[in-house]
């Protein structure tokens, strides 16, 4: 059976359904749209262009296959497009339809490090986003700058407390060193996942050049236990949210 409706459960449609007629979901859905109205042009294609490089069919032929492949089984009839960029890290993206086109995007690492299995699962659960219309349900608006729940924050203040764990801020001072244990730590994490590839020195190095102009030290926390180094999150601002109002150019001039 091919399709969403073969393959999705009733809970995760029923969910979808909740999530959807919800007063906050619907008020952001709105604004969003209103936004989408005002717009000149393809903006997400026109960023896609602009920061990464567009796979043709005579560039990237086996990944097509691939992608063909899944739109086939997944009855999708929207028009799709790929795209790269460079990054070491193993990422892919399924943005929301615009214009009549899907565009998924891949890092340069993941295209270069996965084989062909591996490359159809994650073209296979990127469609699976769009198939499951994941992007009417703007949770990152919705969720963005609200502070979490008071009873969330005692409980995690409890248990830092018994089990001896501190949350600190990443230091900007000691930026190479910090590096080094984020991936210290990412490594450790990953090693025996099936598919893993460890990152080289090279590709620390370039990560941690990009990092060091984005990061914001409130936003990568390091988690420590009896002074150990145990664990991290790590965000990104957004700054999308910039960008957009000046239309992609960084200069009066262009």
């Amino acid at each position: 059976m091919s399709g969403a409706s073969g393959i999705r459960c009733d809970s995760d449609l029923q969910r979808y359904n909740t999530l959807l007629a919800h007063s906050e979901v619907k008020r952001v859905r709105d604004r969003i749209q209103r936004i989408e109205e005002k717009r000149d042009g393809p903006g997400t294609r026109r960023h896609l262009l602009a920061t990464s490089v567009r796979l043709s069919r005579s560039m990237a032929g086996d990944l097509h296959k691939m992608a063909d492949h899944c739109v086939e089984r997944l009855a999708i009839n929207t028009p799709l497009e790929l795209y790269a960029y460079a990054s070491p890290q193993s990422n892919a993206a399924c943005f929301r339809p615009e214009d009549g086109r899907v565009f998924i995007m891949f890092s340069s690492h993941l295209l270069e490090n996965f084989d062909p299995a591996e490359l159809m699962f994650v073209m296979g659960h990127e469609l699976g986003h769009h198939v499951y219309q994941h992007h009417n349900i703007p949770i990152g608006y919705i969720v963005r700058g609200k502070p979490p729940p008071e009873r969330l924050v005692r409980g995690i203040k409890r248990l830092q407390q018994r089990q001896d764990i501190r949350l600190r801020p990443i230091s900007k001072k000691r930026f190479d060193e910090e590096i080094r244990i984020l991936h210290g730590i990412y490594h450790r994490t990953w090693e025996k996942n099936w598919g893993f590839v460890p990152m080289s020195e090279a590709e620390v190095d370039l990560f941690a050049s990009q990092l060091r102009l984005v990061v914001d030290p409130k936003l990568c926390l390091i988690a420590e236990h009896q002074n150990e180094p145990v664990g991290f999150a790590l965000a990104i601002p957004d700054y999308n949210q910039a960008l957009r109002h000046i239309d992609g150019r960084l200069f009066p001039f262009g």
